[in-house]
């Protein structure tokens, strides 16, 4: 449980549980306000702690839209002149319009789910 975006997720789920918590640490120790938690608080944090899913979506998220930002074909590695004269060679009539659109709303896309994953959350 080192993953600190992972422990910060679990505090959140224990905060949001009603729990008066400092934290909890990488070897899943809770510091209770109180120091002494009461029976029902460690059976409700136990409770939390067992449905928490420790996957990072965020990350995963952030994965998948650097690559779908890779994918697509040439635009990742265009500097900004070159992507310009793209268009410049490229977009002649509505048709060709709507191909480079296209590619431009997901790239995006793509880069607001890198940027903002929480976004969709």
């Amino acid at each position: 449980m080192a993953n600190y975006d992972n422990l910060n997720k679990l505090t959140i789920e224990l905060l949001d549980g009603g729990l008066a918590i400092h934290g909890i640490d990488c070897n899943g120790v809770i510091s209770w306000h109180d120091g002494h938690p009461t029976g029902t608080d460690e059976a409700d944090a136990q409770a939390i702690i067992d449905a928490h899913d420790p996957t990072d979506y965020m990350a995963i998220r952030q994965s998948d839209a650097i690559t779908g930002m890779e994918n697509i074909p040439g635009w990742a590695t265009l500097s900004p002149q070159e992507a310009e004269q793209y268009i410049i060679d490229n977009v002649t009539d509505l048709a060709s319009a709507k191909l480079v659109l296209r590619k431009m709303v997901l790239m995006l896309f793509y880069l607001k789910d890198a940027i903002y994953p929480r976004l969709r959350d």
